[in-house]
């Protein structure tokens, strides 16, 4: 296990800096939502490739109260290798560092975590087109907020780990507190 960890802490990183407006361009268009990613944008190469970033913002739409959807002060994406390799990224794990998220919902069933275009990726005859599958997500330090007319929750995530079996089960660990 700890030469597991050595490994991934010498792989190889590759600074992708130089295409974060293209990437942001396109991530804010598949979205509909304007999308930052910080200063440190890069590409850590191993059996499991991840993708780097020191900020992440989504923001919301207009009608919500709170400007950002998502602000992550460091984001991993971990990139299935298989699908890579046939000229495919599908996202299967996510890492999130000291974020708030930002849920917000009207009278109308109206909510903010419905994304654009996304909505309807990976639906009709190709549902393989899903972009996202994620088998593994990491939560560290992690408020979420969430809001209707009547109401507003916060969910303090110290910690939660959430990992898919080989069953298809999911199994959670979880360090937190509701207010």
């Amino acid at each position: 296990m700890l030469a597991l960890g050595i490994l991934d802490y010498v792989s190889p990183r590759v600074d992708i800096t130089p295409y974060r407006k293209e990437i942001t361009k396109s991530i804010s268009q598949l979205l509909q939502r304007k999308f930052e990613l910080g200063d440190k944008l890069y590409l850590k190469l191993s059996l499991q490739p991840t993708l780097v970033t020191d900020r992440l913002i989504i923001n919301n739409p207009a009608w919500c109260k709170s400007t950002h959807f998502l602000k992550a002060e460091e984001v991993e994406f971990g990139i299935d290798v298989i699908d890579f390799l046939l000229g495919k990224i599908t996202i299967d794990r996510l890492i999130v560092r000291q974020a708030r998220l930002n849920l917000e919902q009207t009278g109308k069933n109206k909510n903010n975590w419905t994304f654009g275009r996304a909505g309807k990726v990976g639906q009709g005859k190709d549902k393989s087109a899903n972009p996202v599958r994620l088998d593994y997500v990491v939560l560290d330090d992690v408020y979420i907020h969430f809001t209707t007319p009547k109401q507003q929750e916060v969910l303090y995530i110290k910690y939660a780990f959430l990992k898919k079996s080989l069953r298809g089960r999911y199994r959670l660990d979880f360090d937190g507190e509701l207010n």
